[in-house]
C-alpha cells in the first residue's frame, strides 16, 4: 500500500519601490505525492509555481498602487549640474566635491535625496566623510 504524503513550498518576496514604501508578497503550494512520486520534482514544480504567483502579486501591487510619476519604473533619474560657483570644496582634499543624484537605497529600498560627496580617500582608505554647510 502506498503512502500518501504532503509537500508544502511557499516563497515570499519583500518589494520595495518609491512611490509605495515596502511590501510583502508570499505564495504558498501543498501537493500530495504517493511513494511512486519523485519528490524532487514536486518540490521544483511547487517553487516554480510559487515564485509564478509571487511575481503575478508583485505586479499587481505595482498596478493597484496610485503613482504621481511612474517614470522612475523604467528611467534613471536625471540630475541637472549646478552653476559653478554653487559646488562646494571639501576642506579636507580642497578639491570640489561631486553631486550625487537621488535615488532609491539597494539596501532598503527607500529613496534618498541628491547628495554633495567628496571622491578622494583618507589615508586608512576610507572614503572621506567631509559634509558642506548648507
Amino acid at each position: 500500500m502506498s503512502q500518501i504524503k504532503e509537500i508544502t513550498t511557499s516563497v515570499s518576496k519583500k518589494i520595495g519601490q518609491p512611490n509605495f514604501g515596502s511590501a510583502s508578497v508570499l505564495a504558498s503550494v501543498t501537493s500530495t505525492i504517493d511513494e511512486g512520486d519523485d519528490v524532487d520534482m514536486v518540490y521544483a514544480s511547487n517553487w516554480l509555481k510559487c515564485w509564478e504567483e509571487v511575481d503575478k502579486q508583485e505586479q499587481e501591487l505595482i498596478k493597484r498602487t496610485p503613482h504621481t510619476d511612474t517614470e522612475w519604473l523604467d528611467k534613471e533619474p536625471v540630475v541637472q549640474a549646478p552653476p559653478a560657483q554653487s559646488i562646494p570644496v571639501c576642506q579636507v582634499h580642497n578639491k570640489p566635491m561631486t553631486l550625487k543624484p537621488a535615488g532609491v537605497s539597494k539596501t532598503t529600498g527607500k529613496p534618498y535625496p541628491a547628495f554633495w560627496s567628496c571622491s578622494e580617500r583618507m589615508p586608512d582608505g576610507s572614503f572621506c566623510k567631509f559634509k558642506p554647510t548648507k
